[in-house]
């Protein structure tokens, strides 16, 4: 299963809304799913089914994020992201 993955410099709770937010904002499929942090950066998976509209949608939402104020350091379409952490955002 394809996901946008994206790893942020911001709260998780922050990154959480606001990667839902811009998940809306730019239409299609896309689900947020998990959100974790490390204590400094903050790491956030949104689901898709297909590849290609993993990769469609990956860059709008990128620039979403930067539009919001968020220092996205690392975006890109994984597939099958095993053992994420998580936490409830």
């Amino acid at each position: 299963m394809p996901n946008c993955y994206y790893v942020t410099s911001s709260s998780p709770q922050e990154t959480a809304k606001d990667v839902a937010e811009c998940v809306r904002e730019v239409g299609g499929p896309g689900e947020l799913r998990k959100v974790a942090t490390d204590g400094r950066n903050v790491y956030s998976l949104v689901y898709y089914r297909e590849r290609d509209v993993a990769d469609r949608y990956l860059n709008p939402i990128t620039r979403c994020l930067r539009a919001k104020g968020h220092e996205v350091h690392r975006a890109e379409v994984l597939e099958d992201v095993e053992d994420f952490p998580g936490f409830d955002a």
